[in-house]
C-alpha cells in the first residue's frame, strides 16, 4: 500500500473513530484509543457489513502489535510504570505508595489495602460524584484474568493470563442507574420503567438503565466528565471512563481465584440471574425475569454490589478471542474500525455460567439491549494526579 495512503487512513481512523472524538485531539491522549493489536486478529476487526468500504484486501502475514509509547502526562493503560515512585515504608504510609495486592487475597486484606492507598491518596475509600455516583477505591495488584485450570468447560477465549495493574482506580459501587442517567443524558432509554408486567413497582430510579449501546455509555463519561468539571468535583488529573476488561474482572474477583466472588458454586440468591440455570452445583432459585434495584445482591470483598448478574456491563476494550494479559492491558484500536466490544458479568435473563467472572461475550458498539447497561470508573490521567508531589 502506498504511503500517503497509509498517512490518509491513519489520520482519517485517529480523527473519527474514538469513544470520545475530543480526546484523540491531541498525541498525549492516543492511549484511550489504543493499546495494542492481536496479530492473528489484525484482519478479522476489519469484518462487518456496516465497515464493508473499509474492508482490508487479504494480508500475506499478520502485522505486529500496535502499541503507542506513553509519555509522562498519559493516562495509565499501557503504562510500564507504576505508581510506586520509591519504595514502601511500614513506618510512614501516608508518604509513600503501599504494596500492590497480590491474588488470591482475603477481605481483610483488601478493605486493609483499600484503607492504606485511601491514605496515601488522601481521598476516602468511597466517594460520590455530584449526580449521585458512588465510587469505590480499588488498589493496585496482580491477578490470574480469565479462567484457570481448574474452571469447568471455559470456553477458549477465556485462557488464562497474568495481569498487573500498577495504578489505583475507583470503579462504581453499583451499576449506572436510569436516574444518574437521565441526569447526564437527559432521557431514560429503559425498558424497565413500572408498565403493567412489572407488578406494583412505582419508582425505577434505582434500578440500571439498560436499552443504551457501548457508543451511548461513551458518550455518558464524556458528558459527566464535563458536568463533573463545571461542578469543581472532578478530582484534577483524572477521568471517567467505561473500565477496562482487566480493571473490570480484577475488581469483580476482588481477590478471589474461584469462578466468582462467592464461590465456584452459584445461584441466584447471590446475584440476579435465571435462577433455574445454576453455576455448577448451586441450587436452583428464582428467575425474576426483570432488572432489581442496584445494590440488592451481596457485595464482594471490595464492597462492590452487581458484578454478577442483573445487566451485563461494556468495557472499553476491542473483543479479540485472546485475553489480554501484560500491564495495564488495553486493547482498544484505531486504525481499524472494530466489529465488537467486551461485555462482562451475564444479566437477569441469563444463567450462572454467563455471569462468571472471567465470562466475556462480543457486543457491537451500536447494539442495545433490555439486558445490557454499565458502570464507570475514574482513573488517574498523569502520574502527577497520583502519586503525591513530595514524592515525585
Amino acid at each position: 500500500m502506498p504511503a500517503i495512503t497509509c498517512i490518509l487512513i491513519l489520520t482519517v481512523a485517529i480523527r473519527f473513530h474514538s469513544p470520545d472524538d475530543a480526546q484523540v485531539r491531541s498525541a498525549t491522549n492516543i492511549h484511550d484509543c489504543i493499546s495494542r493489536i492481536s496479530p492473528g486478529n489484525f484482519s478479522q476487526l476489519f469484518a462487518g457489513p456496516e465497515r464493508q468500504m473499509w474492508s482490508a484486501p487479504a494480508m500475506p502475514a499478520p502485522l505486529p502489535p500496535l502499541v503507542v509509547q506513553l509519555d509522562e502526562s498519559a493516562s495509565i493503560e499501557g503504562r510500564q510504570e507504576s505508581a510506586h515512585a520509591v519504595e514502601h515504608d511500614d513506618k510512614n504510609p501516608t508518604q509513600k505508595p503501599p504494596r500492590m495486592l497480590t491474588s488470591p487475597f482475603k477481605a481483610e486484606e483488601a478493605k486493609a489495602a483499600q484503607q492504606r492507598w485511601a491514605a496515601f491518596l488522601h481521598k476516602p475509600v468511597e466517594l460520590k460524584s455530584s449526580i449521585g455516583l458512588r465510587l469505590v477505591l480499588i488498589p493496585p495488584g496482580k491477578f490470574l484474568m480469565g479462567s484457570g485450570p481448574d474452571a469447568v468447560r471455559p470456553p477458549d477465549d477465556e485462557k488464562a493470563v497474568n495481569v498487573e495493574l500498577t495504578f489505583p482506580f475507583y470503579i462504581g459501587k453499583f451499576e449506572v442507574t436510569q436516574s444518574q442517567y437521565k441526569k447526564v443524558m437527559g432521557h431514560n432509554p429503559s425498558a424497565f420503567l413500572g408498565g403493567p408486567a412489572e407488578g406494583p413497582r412505582k419508582d425505577t430510579s434505582e434500578l440500571p438503565v439498560e436499552l443504551v449501546s457501548w457508543r451511548d455509555a461513551n458518550t455518558f463519561c464524556r458528558k459527566l466528565n464535563e458536568l463533573e468539571q463545571q461542578a469543581g468535583t472532578l478530582p484534577e488529573g483524572w477521568k471517567y471512563s467505561l473500565p477496562t476488561e482487566a480493571q473490570w474482572e480484577y475488581a469483580c474477583r476482588a481477590g478471589t481465584t474461584t469462578e466468582t466472588a462467592f464461590g465456584d458454586d452459584m445461584t441466584s440468591h447471590h446475584a440476579n440471574f435465571d435462577g433455574s440455570m445454576p453455576l455448577n452445583n448451586g441450587e436452583k432459585g428464582p428467575f425474576l425475569e426483570l432488572t432489581t434495584k442496584v445494590g440488592s445482591y451481596p457485595a464482594n470483598q471490595f464492597g462492590l454490589h452487581d458484578m454478577h448478574g442483573n445487566v451485563g456491563e461494556y468495557c472499553l476494550d476491542v473483543y479479540i478471542k485472546e485475553v489480554p494479559g501484560g500491564v495495564n492491558p488495553l486493547v482498544n484500536p484505531i486504525l481499524l474500525f472494530p466489529k465488537e466490544y467486551v461485555e462482562k458479568g451475564g444479566n437477569w435473563f441469563a444463567s450462572g455460567r454467563r455471569a462468571r467472572s472471567a465470562s466475556r461475550v462480543p457486543t457491537a458498539p451500536e447494539d442495545v439491549a433490555i439486558m445490557t447497561g454499565f458502570r464507570v470508573v475514574l482513573k488517574p490521567t498523569t502520574l502527577k494526579a497520583l502519586v503525591p508531589a513530595r514524592v515525585q
